[in-house]
């Protein structure tokens, strides 16, 4: 399972470096061997859903989802989705450095929550504050 993932958040990578035609640069990325939790989720018969079935797998020491598998209506793997966490010791939290979702029809992948070239986030930021969420404030803070 992905693990870990230090070298793939550092920021000294850039995005040219991480993603690569077909698939995250695998030199970047750590895997484990790990104890995980297997979830699997099927359609009921009355209800559509893109997918038929889905696997979730639960790595223990950080309880998010590190990996998922999605199926098609005949049964044949489609997408396969993983998670590159790490744990933010100054926080204290574990959470994700990015994630891809390959679809293994099309070709392609898609990623998200990479900050490799963004400015780091300060989670003890005066800021983040409980008024900060208020409705009031919120709409203070909408773009349009």
């Amino acid at each position: 399972m992905p693990g870990n993932s230090y070298r793939l958040a550092q920021g000294s990578h850039q995005y040219s470096d991480i993603f690569l035609p077909k698939h995250i640069n695998q030199d970047l990325v750590r895997y484990e061997l790990a104890r995980a939790h297997v979830l699997e989720a099927k359609v009921r018969p009355e209800t559509r859903h893109i997918y038929a079935k889905r696997k979730f797998y639960l790595e223990e020491d950080g309880w998010f989802i590190t990996q998922s598998s999605a199926y098609d209506t005949r049964g044949d793997l489609w997408r396969v989705q993983e998670q590159y966490g790490q744990t933010y010791y100054e926080v204290p939290l574990c959470d994700r450095v990015g994630a891809a979702v390959y679809d293994l029809n099309a070709g392609r992948y898609l990623v998200d929550s990479f900050l490799n070239q963004e400015p780091p986030a300060n989670y003890n930021a005066a800021e983040l504050s409980e008024d900060r969420y208020t409705p009031d404030a919120i709409r203070r803070l909408g773009v349009r």
